[in-house]
């Protein structure tokens, strides 16, 4: 069973909250999203099933990919 992490990300000035596998969820981190190459892991709080972050992001985005 696949698990997310929140986690607090940071490239340059920018930081963004998102939810990303849980493998991946290392404070320090370098990971890419995508084809974005470059995010630092600063802070991975809760661990969730793939099942209910799909169900939440559903029901809060309209459907749009995580």
């Amino acid at each position: 069973m696949k698990h997310y992490r929140q986690c607090l990300l940071k490239k340059k000035n920018t930081y963004m909250v998102s939810w990303i596998p849980s493998e991946y969820a290392k404070t320090g981190r370098y990971i890419k999203l995508g084809t974005d190459d470059g995010w630092q892991v600063v802070a991975a709080w809760t661990t969730k099933e793939a099942a209910y972050i799909e169900k939440w992001h559903t029901h809060n985005h309209g459907g749009c990919c995580i």
